[in-house]
C-alpha cells in the first residue's frame, strides 16, 4: 500500500551546529507483550515478545495456523534471548515497551555498568529463525570489561534431549557454539530448539562460562552462556545471536549445521548489517565485504535519459512511455543505482518510478496527489526498497525501507533537495537547499552548511560506506 507519512517522532535536526527542534504528536512505543513474525514450514513462525524477566522472548509458535502437514507447535520457550550485563537484566522501555517495526523489536538504551546497551530481535522473512542482536556502546574515555549472559530456558521443561553440539557430541562445553535440544529423541510436540551463540574462526570473544541449567530450574533444560567483554572508550562493541524452530530433530541438527561457516554478508542474516556493525560483533568473525571504488557512473537526465559511463551499463531509459512517443507526465528528478550496479531506478517530480536492469519496481507515487513534489530517491542495501523524498521533507517508502521519521509537518527554513540511506538501511538524511542537514533512525549527524553563505544552492547528497 502507498501512504503519504508524516512526521509521528520529535525531529531534531542539526543545522550550521545548532540543534533545532521541531516536536509535532510523539509517537508511543508499543506495549509489551507483542508478537512478531517470521518465516518456517506452513504459516510461518511468531514470536512473542515480553518484558518478564528483562526483555525476553516468552514464548514461539511453529505453524501457528496448523497449515503443514506436521501441525502446530507451541511451547518453544518458558524465557529466551535474555541479557544480563553483570547480572542486571536488559529491561525494555519505562512502562514495558519497545519500538515494534515490522519483523524488528528493539529496546534501549539502558544505561549498564557505564555502557548504553540496546537490544534487538529480528524475525527472518524466509525461515523461523530469530537473531539477537546486543550493542555494547562505551560513552567514557575509559575501556570498561563487563560480563555479559545469554540465558535461555526451554519450553521442553524436564523433557528435554539434547540433539546435537557444534562439537559433534550430546555434551555442552564452552567450546561449543550451537546447542540443539527437543522434548523427545523420536517424535517431538514442541518445536525443537536451535540456538546458535557464536561463530567459526577466530572470533574476538568466546564464552568464558556455560550450562545447561538456568533460572530456577534444577534440571537440564536450558542454555546460560556467560562472556568476558570489553568495550574500549568511545567504541561499540556487540554480541550477535540466533534461535531456530524446526518441526523434527534431524531438520534442527541440520540447520544449525548451516552456521558452521559465517553467514554470507549479503545473507538474509546479516545482510540488513552495515561493515561498520559487522566489525563490531565479537562472538563471530564475519569479515564485510570489501568496498570496491566506484568503477563508473550515471547521470540522469530530466526526460529520463541515461548517460552510462566506466563499467555502469546502460540498461534502458524512459523518454517516451507508449509507442505513440508520448512524453513523460513529469521530469525526472533523480535516479539511484542498485546495490549491484546493474540496474538504476529514475523517479519523476509526480512520483512516478522507472526500473531498469535488476532495480525491481516496489511501488510509486504515480498517480497520487502530493502536496509537493518529489525531489530524490534512495535505495536500501538490498535493493529491495526506496524511499522518496519530497520538497516539504515528506517521505515515502516502499519494499523493505521503513520509516523513520521526515520533515513532513515541520515548517522548513528551505526546501529539501535531496536523501541519502545508511549502509543499514535503517536511517537517511535529507538535505535543504541551504545546506541543513536532518537525521532519522541511526543515521547520525556529522556537521552541516546549514549557517553558511553559499554561491550556489545545495542539490544533491551522496553517502560513504562503512
Amino acid at each position: 500500500m502507498n501512504r503519504r507519512f508524516r512526521s509521528a517522532t520529535l525531529v531534531v535536526a542539526l543545522v550550521g551546529g545548532a540543534l533545532a527542534f521541531a516536536t509535532p504528536a510523539a509517537a508511543a512505543p508499543t506495549p509489551l507483550p507483542e508478537t512478531i513474525t517470521g518465516g518456517g514450514p506452513g504459516s510461518g513462525s511468531e514470536w512473542h515478545v515480553s518484558d518478564w524477566l528483562g526483555f525476553t522472548v516468552d514464548d514461539a509458535t511453529l505453524d501457528p495456523g496448523s497449515t503443514s502437514p506436521r501441525g502446530s507447535q507451541s511451547d518453544a520457550y518458558d524465557g529466551a534471548s535474555i541479557i544480563k550485563i553483570d547480572g542486571t537484566h536488559v529491561e525494555a522501555n519505562a512502562g514495558s515497551t519497545a519500538d515494534i517495526d515490522g519483523q524488528y523489536a528493539r529496546v534501549g538504551p539502558r544505561s549498564l555498568s557505564g555502557l548504553n546497551v540496546h537490544m534487538e530481535y529480528f524475525a527472518l522473512e524466509s525461515a523461523a529463525t530469530l537473531r539477537n542482536l546486543t550493542t555494547l556502546a562505551n560513552p567514557t574515555a575509559s575501556p570498561i570489561t563487563v560480563t555479559v549472559e545469554f540465558d535461555n530456558n526451554w519450553g521442553s521443561d524436564g523433557s528435554t534431549t539434547v540433539q546435537g553440539t557444534s562439537s559433534g557430541d550430546l555434551t555442552l562445553t564452552t567450546a561449543d557454539r550451537w546447542y540443539v535440544t527437543s522434548d523427545s529423541a523420536t517424535d517431538p510436540s514442541d518445536p525443537v530448539n536451535v540456538t546458535v551463540f557464536g561463530g567459526p574462526g577466530n572470533p574476538r570473544v568466546t564464552p568464558s562460562t556455560i550450562s545447561d541449567t538456568t533460572f530456577s530450574a534444577a534440571g537440564t533444560q536450558g542454555l546460560l552462556v556467560g562472556y568476558e567483554v570489553t568495550v574500549p572508550a568511545g567504541q561499540t562493541r556487540r554480541l550477535m545471536f540466533f534461535h531456530e524452530m524446526t518441526q523434527t530433530n534431524q531438520a534442527g541438527v541440520t540447520a544449525a549445521g548451516a552456521y558452521d561457516k559465517n553467514p554470507a554478508t549479503d545473507s538474509e542474516l546479516i545482510g540488513d548489517l552495515s561493515g561498520g556493525v559487522l566489525a563490531s560483533i565479537v562472538n563471530w568473525d564475519v569479515q564485510a565485504a570489501p568496498v570496491l571504488p566506484a568503477a563508473g557512473y550515471y547521470l540522469f537526465g530530466a526526460d529520463s535519459g541515461v548517460f552510462a559511463f566506466g563499467q555502469a551499463g546502460f540498461v534502458g531509459t524512459a523518454q517516451v512511455t507508449a509507442p505513440s512517443g508520448a512524453l513523460l507526465n513529469a521530469a525526472v528528478v533523480d535516479g539511484t543505482a542498485s546495490p549491484s550496479g546493474q540496474g538504476y531506478w529514475m523517479v519523476a517530480s509526480d512520483g512516478g518510478i522507472f526500473s531498469f536492469g535488476d532495480a525491481r519496481f516496489h511501488g510509486s507515487m504515480g498517480g497520487t496527489r502530493l502536496n509537493q513534489p518529489i525531489v530524490g530517491i534512495a535505495s536500501t542495501p538490498t535493493g529491495q526498497g526506496y524511499w522518496m523524498v519530497a520538497s516539504d521533507g515528506g517521505i515515502f517508502s516502499f519494499g523493505d525501507a521503513r520509516f523513520h521519521g521526515s520533515m513532513g509537518a515541520v515548517r522548513l527554513n528551505q526546501p529539501i533537495t535531496a536523501i541519502g540511506s545508511t549502509g543499514t538501511g535503517r536511517g537517511y538524511w535529507m538535505v535543504a537547499s541551504d545546506g541543513g542537514i536532518f537525521s532519522f533512525g541511526d543515521a547520525r549527524y556529522y556537521g552541516s552548511m546549514g549557517a553558511t553563505s553559499l554561491n550556489q544552492p545545495i542539490v544533491g547528497m551522496g553517502t560513504s560506506p562503512g
